[in-house]
């Protein structure tokens, strides 16, 4: 785990100019002397000197080292008139900055001797030492290109692979190695093409494995589809490879088709995948007035919102509030090494989130979002039938957390925020939803009335919140200019890359819809209520449920009828598309009640015709009659 804090702090030095009081953790503090190692003759450590001085040789420049506080090792430049130019420097060539240390003639460098001295890590992995020569790390110094771990090579003996069963003996665990070319050129269980079965390695060390690649039989067009990952460190108890708290299946995609055309090439699939994603939203927008926009409410009186800065202490309990096992985004940060360094970046980073919030604009390198298609059912070369989950940068989410933390308190404060919207919200949960919509329906049967229920869905709500009507009703709550200015940048220019197949589509852009976290979707159907006259109306983000009861079931269906109208325009104001085909209704009450019932009215929204059922799945709850 080591490895990977420092390998964090490595990328991390690249997007930030971490100063020196932030590094302080690293410097050989308060040495009386120190144990040089070897003069490094034509190579330089290109980091910001905390002193220089003029010597005339690499023993004087170690002497004012040695006598200047937090210096622990020295750079001396090329002779000029007899004298040298000495830097003295707080950190040294085996620290996180190794990448810094570079080839330049006429400069030497010195620095303590320490563990890495003697090349101990494999090559291409960077050694950083710990202090006092107390022991070192090895770390891969960015994650990529990976190193290999001898499986191709043979470097792990075949007795060091094993599997639950084999076909026969061509096709044993010893075979399961790329371009591997003896027996059948593959590994297979007695059961092949069943999902059962598995294969072992033991790399004989603990490793951080970054990849997984796997290949057909050469002889033949047969190949896994889909695997998962397990692993160990003492080959007995295992924990499979998981995102976002679920075990992770590893699938190939080996074809997709859209409009007739058939994708077969990974690229090909990846750059399908994503320019079906990006459109969705921006079809079902065609058929809507660009320039229209949503009735807007007054500004409510008294209320103004303006962002504040944020505390390091913020910054620092949104790190540690990260979930270290989510997946990192396109800049290879992930949390587990943000969440490792907090103690260093938690200065740079709550600077430039002040930064962005008084600017006002969102940083543009994290606008950028990897998607996975995760696969749901049906026929796998249909491109509906995958679900892109979107992943942002692990530093992203902290700036959001600040303006998430900030808004929505400014919402709870002044009660802006529609009483009958239950979706993240404090206090609230898809049960006390239910609850509530349950409890009228029982009071009116206990009244002896029947609830018409209306069960809406609408088609990719997130996807198609159009964002001049946002803006326009995040103002409308009370956001100054400079906040409106900050989400308005916040939803500009964003931009997605589909990975899959091991490999990753072109960046396409995205004009609609609202990236991660629902508080803007909640704003953005925070007025839905207020358009309906008469039936009662439950919210969970975008799962919306009408409801009217009545002794006549025509005051039912006359009123009913009128709401749903209501619903219409209001969807046509606000640019969202009712999904008719799973929007349906049902009519509760006791049996009593019902068995009266000759005939239940149909009902519609638009001239469309909703289904009748007898049950539904609201929010994980069965509701029946």
């Amino acid at each position: 785990m080591s490895a990977k804090v420092t390998a964090g702090l490595c990328i991390l030095w690249q997007c930030f100019h971490l100063s020196r009081s932030s590094i302080g953790h690293m410097k050989y503090l308060n040495l009386k002397a120190i144990n040089w190692g070897l003069p490094l003759a034509g190579h330089k450590f290109n980091v910001t000197p905390i002193a220089t001085s003029r010597v005339t040789n690499h023993i004087k420049c170690m002497v004012h080292c040695a006598e200047t506080e937090g210096c622990v090792a020295i750079n001396l430049g090329p002779a000029q008139a007899g004298e040298h130019e000495c830097e003295m420097l707080e950190t040294t060539r085996y620290s996180i900055f190794n990448a810094k240390f570079t080839a330049k003639a006429g400069w030497k460098y010195v620095g303590p001797k320490t563990k890495c001295d003697v090349n101990p890590c494999r090559k291409g992995f960077w050694c950083i030492a710990q202090e006092y020569e107390t022991g070192y790390t090895c770390l891969d110094p960015v994650g990529e290109p990976c190193t290999p771990l001898s499986m191709e090579s043979g470097k792990i003996l075949d007795g060091a692979i094993t599997a639950s069963t084999s076909y026969n003996s061509a096709l044993g665990p010893a075979n399961a190695r790329l371009n591997v070319n003896r027996g059948w050129c593959a590994w297979t269980t007695t059961n092949a093409g069943q999902q059962s079965g598995w294969i072992q390695v033991d790399l004989g060390e603990i490793i951080w494995v970054t990849g997984v690649a796997t290949q057909g039989r050469c002889v033949s067009p047969q190949w896994v589809k889909s695997y998962k990952v397990s692993y160990s460190t003492d080959g007995q108890n295992w924990k499979f490879y998981d995102e976002s708290g679920s075990t992770k299946y590893l699938t190939d995609i080996s074809n997709i088709e859209i409009d007739g055309v058939s994708f077969t090439s990974a690229i090909t699939i990846a750059s399908a995948l994503n320019s079906f994603f990006v459109s969705i939203g921006e079809k079902l927008a065609e058929k809507f007035n660009p320039t229209s926009s949503a009735r807007n409410g007054p500004t409510p009186s008294g209320f103004t919102f303006s962002f504040e800065s944020v505390t390091e202490q913020f910054v620092l309990n949104a790190i540690n509030q990260l979930k270290a096992k989510k997946s990192c985004g396109l800049d290879k940060i992930n949390a587990r090494l943000v969440k490792d360094a907090a103690d260093v970046i938690t200065p740079s980073i709550t600077k430039i989130i002040n930064i962005s919030l008084t600017t006002p604009k969102f940083p543009s390198a994290w606008k950028n979002a990897k998607v996975i298609p995760v696969f749901k059912h049906g026929p796998k070369s249909n491109p509906t039938n995958y679900r892109p989950i979107s992943i942002l940068p692990v530093l992203s989410k902290i700036l959001e957390r600040a303006v998430y933390t900030q808004f929505n308190c400014f919402l709870n404060n002044h009660h802006l925020i529609s009483p009958k919207q239950y979706g993240f919200r404090l206090k609230s949960s898809t049960i006390t939803a239910v609850t509530m919509f349950t409890d009228k329906i029982l009071q009116s049967m206990d009244n002896g009335k029947v609830t018409r229920t209306v069960f809406l869905d609408f088609k990719k709500a997130f996807d198609t919140v159009n964002h001049n009507i946002l803006i326009s009703k995040i103002r409308a709550l009370g956001a100054d200019d400079n906040a409106c200015l900050w989400f308005t940048s916040f939803l500009a220019n964003r931009t997605q890359v589909t990975c899959c197949n091991n490999t990753k589509s072109d960046p396409a852009s995205i004009s609609i819809g609202v990236a991660q976290g629902p508080l803007l979707f909640i704003v953005y159907v925070n007025d839905l209520p207020k358009c309906l006259k008469f039936c009662d109306v439950t919210l969970y983000a975008d799962d919306t449920v009408l409801s009217f009861a009545s002794s006549s079931t025509d005051e039912i269906q006359r009123k009913m009828n009128s709401d749903l109208n209501c619903i219409h325009n209001w969807l046509l104001d606000n640019q969202l598309t009712l999904n008719v085909e799973k929007s349906k209704f049902m009519l509760i009450g006791c049996s009593r009640r019902l068995s009266k019932i000759n005939s239940i009215p149909y009902q519609s929204i638009n001239d469309s015709t909703l289904a009748h059922v007898q049950s539904f799945l609201y929010l994980g709850i069965l509701v029946n009659r």
